[in-house]
């Protein structure tokens, strides 16, 4: 079970990261936003597509 609830902590950091690059991403390259963060490149693409599809189809 904390193995479980490490992942889920650790997804939504990763969330609130991509959404802080996001925001931040026609101030600053977002190359070097993601180094900062520490963000793989694929990862920051793949969250922005869910994202954008989770606001196309709200559940």
């Amino acid at each position: 079970m904390k193995k479980l609830k490490a992942l889920v902590q650790e997804e939504n950091k990763i969330r609130q990261k991509v959404k802080v690059v996001y925001e931040l991403r026609h101030d600053y390259p977002v190359k070097a936003l993601l180094k900062i963060a520490g963000i793989p490149r694929n990862t920051y693409y793949y969250k922005i597509n869910t994202f954008k599809h989770s606001d196309k189809n709200p559940k």
